[in-house]
């Protein structure tokens, strides 16, 4: 699991753009273990494979219904998904599940405000939560390049150490939006100038 350590129970802290910043980079380093690791496997194509008859029917409709194409791979990830949704994972501001509809929250500690208490970030739309894009090139893009082709038949430890990888790489990816939202704060005439101009090259310069 690649866990998400920002403290956003505390404005001053999850805004604060050193704290930011290391957590970025103990991310990036996770993503990379995480690809060298991945890399030790052939390519796998079959976990990629649409409509997998190993689930069988019950899975596999189960599967489809948050939105997969009933591979594989895609069960490994809604598992993992379904047992962090029940301890809080996707109540943090910047964790997106790649499948829906979870399970509800229901164990681990319940103390402090972690759903109750201020917003740091306004809500994010949906068509800004790439998880879906990144998936695809996950697995079109980056793995031919990163392993040898070819099936090892090792199709579950794969899919195990793909599920490491997709979530780094989605949590790295939405920790942005701290980074944008301290600016912001920091800045805000500056940062709602560009905004109402539509500036993208401008806000994209600002928050980098």
């Amino acid at each position: 699991m690649s866990a998400n350590t920002a403290d956003f129970l505390n404005v001053d802290q999850a805004l604060d753009l050193n704290n930011i910043r290391r957590l970025l980079m103990r991310m990036e380093d996770s993503i990379i273990f995480s690809l060298i690791e991945r890399s030790q496997y052939k390519t796998n194509s079959a976990v990629y494979e649409p409509d997998c008859t190993q689930l069988g029917e019950f899975k596999l409709h189960q599967l489809k219904c948050s939105g997969s194409n009933g591979c594989l791979g895609d069960w490994f990830i809604y598992q993992t998904e379904c047992l962090h949704s029940q301890v809080r994972r996707y109540r943090h501001p910047t964790e997106f599940p790649f499948f829906s509809p979870l399970p509800e929250p229901s164990l681990g500690s319940t103390s402090g405000e972690r759903t109750d208490g201020e917003q740091i970030l306004a809500p994010v739309p949906p068509e800004a939560v790439v998880n879906k894009r990144l998936l695809e090139i996950y697995r079109t893009k980056m793995i031919p390049k990163l392993c040898e082709g070819g099936d090892d038949a090792n199709h579950g430890s794969c899919a195990v150490q793909d599920v490491h990888c997709v979530q780094t790489m989605a949590t790295r990816i939405y920790c942005g939006l701290f980074v944008a939202e301290s600016k912001f704060r920091t800045e805000t005439e500056k940062a709602t100038e560009l905004i109402r101009a539509q500036d993208r090259e401008g806000l994209m310069a600002f928050i980098t």
